[in-house]
């Protein structure tokens, strides 16, 4: 068993290939407050499998996915979770102090460069040269806010929140 991951492993480095997060890929994991960012860049041919964003590129890839921390934390006014999600940048940390598990991303962005073969929910079909996309995909059993915004120079800021305290507003 162990030979055929050897010859696996082998072949995806001679020929500039990813699976998922095997391969030729560089791969980086951020979280703030209330959420998971990964960054992943992969060059020659990458195969994803995940559901949102599930394909074949053959060329360039850069992909960032957000993913809400979905914790039953204190209610927040919403005045206030603006103001968190302003003021809490995005910190690195390795791959082993985070568990995705079976969440989906809530919002992603892709730049592809080459060929593209997507098969996933938000787009199916063949497309070759530049593509970028931005994709907001919010689950219809979530029941909270969620916050994203990308800035012209890239930086991204994010948050989600499951409940919000209801503020009584007088004039």
């Amino acid at each position: 068993m162990t030979i055929k991951w050897i010859l696996f492993a082998y072949v995806l480095m001679i020929t500039g290939c990813a699976i998922n997060n095997k391969g030729l890929t560089q791969l980086q994991y951020f979280e703030n407050e209330t959420s998971y960012l990964s960054t992943q860049k992969t060059w020659g041919g990458y195969i994803s499998t995940d559901h949102a964003d599930r394909g074949l590129t053959l060329g360039h890839s850069e992909r960032v996915k957000i993913y809400p921390k979905l914790t039953k934390e204190k209610e927040l006014p919403i005045r206030e979770l603006i103001q968190q999600v302003e003021s809490s940048d995005y910190l690195e940390v390795s791959a082993s102090e985070i568990d995705l598990g079976d969440i989906q991303p809530f919002a992603w962005v892709e730049k592809n460069q080459g060929v593209m073969f997507h098969a996933n929910p938000t787009k199916v079909g063949f497309s070759v040269g530049v593509e970028s996309r931005s994709v907001l995909r919010l689950p219809p059993e979530f029941d909270g806010i969620f916050m994203f915004h990308r800035y012209e120079d890239g930086n991204i800021k994010a948050g989600a929140q499951g409940s919000l305290l209801k503020e009584i507003i007088s004039e």
